[in-house]
């Protein structure tokens, strides 16, 4: 699933982008109302949505920003 929060190098960035897979789990919290994400590959990394799709969206931006240099 994709959230199209993905970004593109300008043409004068001279930063390589490299498409990685991961395995995310995502579960719906039904005391919290929400759905709660993890991606097991990356310990700690994590995040919550009220719905589905926003639970999916921010762990693939937690993803991003685990991975930042």
């Amino acid at each position: 699933r994709s959230c199209g929060a993905g970004g593109n190098a300008s043409s004068g960035d001279s930063a390589v982008q490299v498409r990685m897979t991961f395995r995310v789990v995502l579960e719906f919290d039904p005391e919290a109302d929400s759905y709660s994400g993890v991606c097991p590959e990356l310990p700690g990394c994590a995040s919550a949505g009220d719905t589905e799709d926003e639970g999916c969206c921010n762990v693939q931006e937690a993803i991003k920003l685990y991975l930042e240099p």
